[in-house]
């Protein structure tokens, strides 16, 4: 089966610099940045993403602002349908299993729609998708708090690793993990998912000094090529949205099996067919 990166090569200089005149600063994750990470907000800074449900593709899109974020889940989702049992060996491996035990299927079959969360399946196969690391910042918030050590904050303060071992060592894309404001009687639960961008070219070459891609500006970015401009504007029509949900059969399955138990494994066939064909879908979709 052709990749979807046959017909779409993707773009290989990340926008990792903070430019005052294009981002947006988050107030909110700044003040958890400062104060319950080891990260100064002199070296990085975090950028808004919207807060629709998919942050963390809107995350990633600042990254790659040519890229639309329908083109950023379609790769993350072929990559987890076409190589699933690495990642939940991934997973476990690391320990992620304690943070989030979702099954890739299930995890596939969910982040298809918008407005699903998204988590460390979600991060290990983007940093596949993007081939750089991906380094993921949990702020320390109710270690702080409680003075006792917090279990997410050990297991989620990593960097993701690219799934095949890149020739060419890159700077790591950092996403930070963010949500409401602490407050002392409460535990701290993280809903939210920002970029962090340099705020210096320094930083950047501390970080890999192998890295031989050269930042380039937004604008420069922006108009690299005119094949780079019509990225953006992949979205898809009513018939192409109807092919990445699950068949609509599916939820009669669902709603038949309540009330009947001699057929239990329809809507798991179901849904097995739709995690198993999702990836030639993409394809069909994007080519």
């Amino acid at each position: 089966m052709a990749s979807v990166a046959d017909n779409y090569e993707f773009p290989q200089n990340p926008q990792l610099l903070y430019d005052e005149e294009i981002h947006k600063l988050d107030t909110r994750a700044r003040d958890l940045l400062e104060n319950y990470t080891d990260i100064l907000n002199r070296d990085s800074v975090p950028i808004e993403a919207e807060t629709d449900g998919d942050c963390l593709y809107h995350s990633c899109r600042t990254f790659y602002p040519n890229v639309s974020i329908d083109e950023i889940r379609f790769r993350c989702i072929q990559e987890l349908c076409l190589h699933d049992q690495y990642y939940t060996t991934t997973i476990s491996n690391l320990g992620l299993d304690l943070v989030d035990d979702e099954s890739v299927e299930d995890h596939v079959l969910r982040i298809i729609n918008n407005g699903e969360y998204t988590s460390v399946l979600t991060l290990a196969a983007l940093s596949s998708v993007f081939d750089r690391p991906i380094r993921s910042v949990y702020p320390n918030v109710n270690g702080d708090i409680s003075g006792e050590e917090d279990g997410y904050y050990t297991l989620l303060n990593r960097t993701f690793e690219p799934r095949q071992k890149s020739q060419n060592p890159s700077s790591a894309l950092q996403v930070m993990w963010s949500g409401p404001k602490p407050e002392r009687d409460r535990i701290w639960r993280t809903n939210h998912f920002v970029p962090l961008l340099s705020t210096h070219q320094q930083q950047m070459d501390t970080q890999s000094e192998m890295d031989s891609s050269t930042p380039v500006s937004y604008q420069q970015h922006q108009w690299s090529s005119s094949h780079e401009k019509t990225r953006s504007s992949i979205t898809l029509n009513e018939n192409e949205q109807e092919l990445l949900q699950l068949p609509a059969t599916t939820m009669d399955v669902l709603e038949q099996e309540e009330n009947d138990e001699n057929k239990p494994d329809s809507a798991a066939f179901l849904s097995r067919q739709t995690f198993l064909d999702a990836a030639n879908v993409i394809q069909q979709v994007i080519s």
